[in-house]
């Protein structure tokens, strides 16, 4: 297991014996961080006010050889979600201190260009639609999911969201956007490619953080002790969407006839 600590950097835990088998050592304020499966690496982003700087790295860590491999240089002070489109070979990063989205260029390991998209605030969970090339970045203060085309940074939509949100998952088998905040979850389902509407709100008791588990249909979400209640993990049941479930049949039926 690998896991981005503020102070030490990146920390590889071996999961049966719950022992840290190896430190790996990045700039103050590891934080946000994501794994490519496919690449077998580990972006993490760190350094920033943390580190005492108005600059972040984005480290990229092998996770065969537990070593760093790369640092990506960042003109920000605060990386937050990173999405990864594979096809193109590219990674999104939500600057929040300047309001902007980092487009990387995975094969080359450099900054390609930068999007300053009109109304983003806060920016900080960040999903991705491969299919669409559609970004769902989530700010705060207030609450908004903004729909951008992740092919040249132009906002297509945007709608009202849970505010301080830290969790976001993209749910393309029922066509719907999982937000998770302290404010509570907002279940928002696609009306086309560049639309949502919220369908559903639901009180997460301060929980921000979620992970959506696609084969179980589950979504866990961790909340704090609250004056209500101890801390704990809740588990929510996630219901097929009719109308996505049918229109997936129709499309797999259209590939099938001759």
């Amino acid at each position: 297991m690998f896991v981005s600590d503020d102070k030490l950097g990146c920390v590889v835990v071996d999961v049966p014996s719950l022992k840290i088998a190896h430190i790996i050592p990045l700039r103050q304020g590891a934080d946000e961080a994501i794994f490519d499966k496919k690449a077998g690496l580990f972006y993490i982003g760190n350094g920033g006010k943390k580190d005492k700087s108005d600059n972040s790295s984005i480290s990229v860590i092998d996770v065969k050889t537990y070593k760093e491999v790369a640092r990506i240089a960042i003109p920000s002070s605060n990386i937050e979600m990173m999405a990864i489109d594979h096809a193109r070979g590219l990674m999104f990063a939500n600057l929040r201190d300047k309001n902007q989205i980092a487009v990387i260029d995975l094969a080359t390991r450099t900054l390609k260009t930068i999007w300053t998209v009109p109304g983003l605030n806060l920016i900080t969970p960040m999903a991705y639609d491969g299919k669409t090339q559609r970004l769902f970045v989530i700010g705060r203060r207030p609450g908004k999911l903004s729909v951008i085309d992740a092919t040249n940074g132009t906002l297509l939509s945007t709608a009202g969201s849970v505010d301080t949100a830290d969790g976001i998952t993209w749910d393309g088998g029922n066509a719907r956007l999982y937000v998770s905040g302290s404010e509570g979850l907002s279940v928002f389902h696609r009306d086309d490619a560049d639309h949502f509407t919220e369908i559903q709100r639901i009180d997460t008791k301060t929980g921000k953080v979620s992970v959506y588990v696609d084969k179980l249909k589950q979504l866990y979400i961790a909340h704090a002790r609250t004056p209500a209640g101890p801390a704990a993990l809740d588990i929510y049941a996630v219901a097929p969407d009719p109308i996505a479930q049918a229109a997936a049949k129709a499309a797999a039926d259209a590939r099938k006839k001759p």
